[in-house]
């Protein structure tokens, strides 16, 4: 898969196991919308969700950030930009995945004001997010 099938295949296995927990569903027209791909509602309760699609293993968040930052500088700005605590992250990982096997994938919404723990491991930066259960967001 190239980058564009990653992200649409990303966002309709969200959808669908949205469908699946008993939500209604609306996509946002066009590609690389700002903050959110996906409207959540569910008795009464609307969420916006942000679908992460990867196919390497890896989540490369804060890469838009970087230009006169340093890297920890521009995952600041990624957080930063990413406060809002109405918005489910939707992490897909194509990683190994066979074909027509399920990908794995994690919900989760950011803390704040530490959204994001930051620790270097093997020269990488990573992220830790306030798993949920999507039963009781949505």
């Amino acid at each position: 898969m190239n980058s564009f099938q990653v992200a649409i295949a990303a966002e309709a296995y969200v959808a669908a196991i949205l469908a699946e927990a008993g939500c209604d569903v609306s996509i946002q027209y066009g590609a690389n919308q700002p903050e959110y791909d996906l409207i959540a509602t569910r008795d009464g309760c609307l969420k916006k969700i942000s679908v992460k699609g990867s196919k390497d293993g890896g989540w490369v968040l804060a890469a838009g950030f970087k230009r006169g930052r340093t890297y920890h500088e521009a995952v600041d700005a990624w957080v930063d930009r990413h406060a809002d605590q109405n918005v489910i992250y939707a992490f897909v990982q194509f990683y190994n995945s066979k074909f027509m096997e399920m990908p794995q994938s994690t919900f989760a919404r950011s803390k704040r004001p530490e959204i994001i723990s930051r620790r270097a491991v093997g020269g990488m930066v990573t992220r830790r997010f306030e798993s949920i259960s999507l039963g009781q967001e949505v």
